[in-house]
């Protein structure tokens, strides 16, 4: 089980176990392959595949519901709010919203390894956070997400955090029901 991002171990002094891994002589959980979907390209790839009608009409209805509109240029946004964040990064490393930066610093980061996102505005709930006086309530925005395994949901969870998630956030206890 690695606790990393395979991402975070592409530098020279991974190679041994990179290598390792590639040659089947380690296992690892999640798998190198789970790379590929992690990446936000991935979403600006479903997108565009949508767009092209290659999905089922089924699935193409879920990524209009609930896949954010992700591209790989800012074309779709017009003069929208939208989301910059780098294709492989996490806890918010990275991510920018375009109406905090100038015309310059957006065409800089355009430049590099990024996707453009819709920016949906997130609900916020008071959450319970230990801290190091106790427990208080703080205001947090709310992301949920699944984990798969396979094909199946294997679990939900909830991150409570800032407007861009990132290591400060908590997780929430979710519980869900099927309606009667």
């Amino acid at each position: 089980f690695r606790y990393h991002p395979l991402d975070w171990l592409a530098e020279p002094r991974w190679a041994w176990l990179l290598d390792a891994a590639a040659e089947g002589r380690i296992a690892m959980l999640p798998p190198p392959h789970a790379l590929i979907p992690q990446s936000k390209a991935f979403l600006a790839l479903c997108w565009e595949l949508e767009a092209q009608g290659f999905f089922p009409p089924a699935e193409a209805a879920a990524i209009r519901e609930y896949v954010a509109l992700t591209a790989l240029g800012p074309e779709p946004f017009g003069r929208g709010r939208y989301v910059i964040k780098p294709y492989l990064e996490r806890e918010g490393h990275g991510v920018r919203f375009s109406t905090d930066l100038s015309p310059r610093e957006r065409g800089r980061l355009l430049q590099g390894p990024v996707v453009c996102q819709e920016r949906l505005d997130v609900a916020q709930a008071l959450v319970p956070v230990a801290t190091g006086r106790g427990w208080r309530r703080e205001a947090r925005h709310l992301i949920f997400g699944v984990f798969l395994a396979g094909t199946e949901i294997a679990g939900i969870y909830t991150r409570a955090g800032a407007p861009i998630t990132g290591r400060e956030a908590v997780y929430v206890p979710t519980l869900l029901r099927r309606p009667n």
